[in-house]
């Protein structure tokens, strides 16, 4: 594959699919040779890229063409899928999080190494053009004080019950957490993250959370995740507190404030669009960090207690 464009086959054709079709075709790295969806109707995403399509990922999974699997479905299928993809000798990469169960990616990682492969699972918001610019300048503001971020998306009805469309999205924390858990640990040490207090409030329907906030110890540093679900809204940003001022990185509009004075814009597109091209061209197939991806699904796995709001 040196020096040659990478065969890649998407399983999964949902929504976010679209941002990854977009950060595939702006490098050149990357040929999209098959797309795979269980929906017979996704066929017309294969004739627009002209492309094969597949509509069972097991006759994918026997295709020798195929470098690499992306697999965009929803988290409770990514085992199955990885599974039968590595077991093919197919590189795999996973949309956060990448599994319901800590055992399943231990398991998907001796998997992966025994049949010569790799497995990866994409956290996209580590590529927010604020996110990268803000790691080469993180260290210029200080002593860190106090972090708080906070996620929201217009995922619920009448802000209690999830959508339709959304719920297999396993609730606003399994799905937002982990893109703040893994924005933060390109700053800071999140193996030293303590959980000392949560609150979870959740949807009657389907008994997922609509909303959770998560406070944890960083070395004496107070760090205060929310992320919501029952406002009709999609505002995403975080707050460094330090010695000398406020940080504040405003996500959705891929912009870095300091002191109530704006440092960077980054804004060119819809910046998901604009994670998967940085995340797309930057991406290394032998580069692999499981140590990392270990433990941020450890501590978005984590809970002290279930207290239903």
């Amino acid at each position: 594959m040196i020096n040659e464009k990478i065969d890649i086959a998407i399983v999964g054709l949902g929504d976010i699919s679209t941002a990854h079709i977009a950060g595939l075709k702006s490098g050149g790295k990357y040929n999209i040779y098959a797309t795979c969806d269980n929906r017979p109707e996704q066929e017309t995403v294969a004739k627009e890229l002209n492309c094969l399509f597949f509509n069972d990922y097991k006759k994918l999974a026997k295709d020798p063409n195929v470098d690499v699997v992306l697999i965009l479905t929803p988290p409770a299928t990514h085992y199955e899928i990885a599974k039968e993809m590595l077991n093919n000798k197919k590189h795999v990469l996973i949309e956060k999080p990448g599994v319901t169960d800590i055992n399943h990616l231990y398991d998907l990682i001796k998997i992966a190494k025994e049949n010569g492969v790799t497995v990866d699972v994409i956290f996209h918001w580590c590529y927010g053009s604020e996110v990268l610019y803000l790691e080469k300048h993180f260290n210029e503001y200080g002593k860190l004080l106090r972090i708080e971020c906070n996620s929201n998306d217009p995922y619920t009805y009448d802000g209690i019950n999830i959508k339709k469309e959304r719920v297999d999205l396993s609730g606003a924390w399994n799905d937002s957490g982990i893109n703040i858990l893994s924005m933060l640990s390109c700053f800071v040490d999140v193996k030293q993250f303590k959980l000392e207090n949560e609150r979870i409030e959740y949807d009657s329907k389907h008994n997922l959370p609509i909303y959770a906030k998560k406070e944890y110890d960083y070395n004496g540093v107070d760090v205060v995740i929310n992320v919501d679900w029952r406002y009709n809204r999609n505002h995403k940003f975080t707050n460094f507190y330090f010695e000398n001022g406020t940080l504040f990185l405003h996500h959705t509009g891929q912009e870095i404030w300091y002191n109530a004075k704006r440092v960077e814009t980054f804004y060119t597109e819809h910046r998901l669009n604009t994670h998967y091209t940085n995340l797309f061209n930057l991406y290394n197939l032998k580069t692999k960090d499981h140590e990392k991806t270990i433990l941020l699904h450890k501590l978005l796995l984590q809970t002290l207690k279930r207290n239903v709001d």
